[in-house]
């Protein structure tokens, strides 16, 4: 039930925001809507129970931990019961205030919104349509989830925006912040080599058929990867587990084609466009790896922020304003649909307050 109040939360703010109803002037209405959406999403995470996705029955036994050990213990080694020390030290200064898991879930949650929230203003131009993709794509109930990596991943994708604008001290911050939640953000030194290989557009045209080539020969990238990031060797070397792909490989499909679309055919693409459509080609292929090695499929989730603006990128070439009009929609209404079945068929996201 949490989650249909959550869309029609989501759906009215925006209705009200753009009616005659709203006073506020025209330039804050879009803050305005990402204020009251993100601050629901963050209680909505924040005070869900420990039975709310797979992985936070973990974080509270770290937490509970973490809270009875020394700082000395803690900075004795980069991990800590194999999670990294600027997560670890997050626990332990905020158990430092108030001794209880739910009051860190609360504030970590703010802070996965709030990075979510200054990505989407940065670079959406279409807000209702951009906060239902993010809800729909599974970044928000990832978050649930593998928490540190989705945090990771934004701080990330905000590190993209301070490359691009030349900022290069909070960009390095914030890799630096990724890096210390989670030791695979170090994948950002990719992003780095895209910016920089992506000057001349006929560059990212040569180098998507090696992408493929790469995923095609996956194997030898897992050994490599392996053997540079040892800590992850057994994780890798152990997750060979099938899945199998369902509705969503549609959307990789479609992904794919629309990626495809503006690197090869569109003509008025620009640089950063093409980034885009390459962090989301990475995306498919890294899911893709994923259906056998079913953890590699985490690696993908550092470029799902990107798939937000893929869509939007579309939108923007439409001149025609009703074909805008009805791409929007169908795009934010799929999304949206698929965000209500995952969440409402899926025990894992069966909701309860950590009260209940």
């Amino acid at each position: 039930m949490i989650y249909i109040i959550l869309i029609l939360y989501i759906i009215f703010l925006s209705v009200f925001f753009n009616s005659n109803l709203c006073r506020i002037k025209k330039e804050k209405k879009v803050i305005y809507f990402y204020n009251s959406v993100f601050f629901f999403l963050a209680i909505i995470m924040g005070l869900r129970s420990e039975s709310v996705g797979v992985d936070t029955k973990y974080y509270k036994l770290i937490f509970d931990q973490v809270a009875n050990t020394s700082f000395f213990d803690l900075l004795h080694g980069y991990f800590y019961n194999s999670i990294e020390i600027g997560y670890v030290l997050l626990m332990k200064l905020l158990s430092c205030l108030i001794n209880n898991y739910y009051f860190f879930q609360i504030v970590i949650s703010f802070l996965f919104c709030y990075q979510v929230k200054k990505f989407l203003i940065n670079n959406s131009n279409y807000p209702l349509l951009g906060v239902l993709i993010f809800v729909g794509s599974g970044m928000y109930l990832n978050g649930f989830n593998v928490t540190r990596q989705m945090i990771a991943a934004v701080l990330l994708a905000n590190a993209w925006n301070y490359l691009i604008d030349s900022n290069l001290e909070k960009c390095f911050l914030n890799f630096i912040f990724a890096i210390s939640f989670h030791f695979t953000s170090i994948i950002f030194l990719l992003f780095c080599f895209i910016y920089k290989f992506s000057k001349k557009k006929n560059n990212i045209k040569k180098i998507i058929p090696f992408v493929f080539v790469g995923a095609i020969n996956y194997q030898i990238l897992l050994n490599a990867i392996s053997l540079i990031i040892t800590h992850y060797h057994n994780y890798m070397k152990n997750a060979k587990v099938t899945q199998t792909a369902s509705g969503v490989i549609i959307t990789w499909a479609i992904i794919l084609i629309i990626a495809l679309y503006i690197v090869y055919i569109r003509k008025n693409s620009n640089r950063l466009n093409d980034s885009y459509a390459i962090f989301s080609i990475f995306y498919v292929l890294s899911n893709f790896i994923g259906l056998q090695y079913n953890y590699f499929e985490r690696i993908g989730l550092y470029f799902l922020p990107f798939t937000i603006i893929l869509f939007e990128c579309v939108s923007a070439g439409f001149k025609n304003r009703n074909l805008k009009f009805i791409y929007n929609f169908f795009v934010g209404f799929s999304f949206m649909v698929y965000f209500l079945l995952s969440a409402l068929t899926s025990q894992q996201y069966s909701y309860l307050f950590f009260w209940q």
